[in-house]
């Protein structure tokens, strides 16, 4: 950290970054009076200069290589599309830098390893921003999950549910839930077996994925583009528990996010978002800025941050997968 405090930098400007990364930093630098938002960068001048004014930036530049070279900051977030996140990281590492990412950090597996090699050959640090993870509702589960005695999970149960989404690849969304599952388990995928509900158009395919982990847990996650919903939930099993937990959603009429837990057809624990003090605001709800803040504090106190790009090559691979229409996917041997 400089003199000047803990800077940051954002490369891209583009609507998720206004609309969630952006405002998490804000938040962030309104909480650390040290923390300095040194510059941002879009290929859009426009872009990089309306971000700027919007969330405080003392800069902004159209040349990633011009303003690490200029600014040298303590820490980067990546918010760019999924084809050129992988290239920029592995600039942004080799020149030193610690890098938040979003997700995926690759489209194949070889993509995500040149960044974990880029890492492993310079030390620098890596989240992926997989924001699932630092929801208050899925930090709550783990909680839950990871208390004494701990229960013997069986089966996850993920539904992933969206509206009108036509997108041709859905992969670089639907991998949200491919990454949590395996959150949750704790453990690496074994296999996958995918099933599809043929529509008119591959991109609006229902896929069905029935998982194994290598701990013998198992689960199944419905995909479904082109439902009458935008809904996330979660149901995990052990015996005689069955934890439900709603994801919150991004509008304001999409279901709230809540956790349920029963045990043996009793309810034991009802917790609705407001229990779970998460912040009034779309960006803490849905956990952008959690996993902003963990990051940085990660940095800032000398502790390596905990997920790296180098857990989420299996997440690639079974994205990647499901991206090319297969109908398997085993773990290497």
């Amino acid at each position: 950290m400089t003199p000047d405090g803990f800077g940051i930098c954002s490369i891209g400007c583009g609507r998720l970054a206004n609309s969630m990364h952006g405002p998490a930093l804000a938040l962030y630098r309104r909480q650390h009076p040290a923390v300095r938002m040194a510059a941002c960068c879009d290929t859009d001048a426009g872009k990089a200069a309306r971000f700027k004014e919007s969330f405080g930036y003392g800069a902004w530049y159209t040349s990633v290589d011009e303003m690490l070279d200029a600014e040298r900051p303590d820490a980067v977030t990546l918010v760019v599309p999924p084809a050129a996140t992988a290239a920029l990281a592995v600039t942004v590492i080799d020149k030193g830098y610690p890098v938040l990412m979003e997700k995926p950090p690759g489209l194949t597996c070889e993509e995500t390893r040149s960044i974990i090699a880029a890492a492993e050959r310079t030390g620098v640090a890596t989240r992926v921003a997989f924001n699932r993870r630092y929801m208050p509702v899925s930090v709550r589960l783990t909680e839950i999950l990871a208390q004494e005695p701990r229960p013997v999970l069986e089966h996850i149960h993920y539904d992933f549910y969206r509206v009108g989404r036509t997108d041709e690849d859905f992969s670089t969304t639907a991998i949200h839930a491919v990454d949590m599952a395996r959150f949750l388990a704790g453990a690496e995928y074994e296999s996958v077996r995918f099933t599809r509900t043929r529509r008119s158009r591959p991109s609006v395919d229902d896929i069905f994925l029935d998982c194994t982990f290598v701990s013998g847990l198992r689960a199944r996650i419905s995909i479904c583009p082109a439902a009458g919903v935008e809904m996330e939930r979660l149901a995990v099993n052990a015996r005689d528990i069955t934890i439900l937990a709603d994801l919150p959603g991004w509008e304001p009429g999409d279901p709230p996010g809540g956790i349920a837990q029963y045990c043996k057809g009793v309810l034991a624990l009802a917790l609705t978002e407001r229990d779970l003090g998460s912040g009034g605001e779309p960006f803490e709800r849905l956990g952008f800025h959690a996993e902003n803040a963990g990051f940085f504090d990660d940095l800032q106190a000398g502790r390596r941050p905990a997920g790296g790009v180098e857990e989420t090559l299996q997440t690639v691979a079974i994205a990647a997968a499901l991206r090319a229409g297969a109908v398997t996917w085993e773990a290497a041997r």
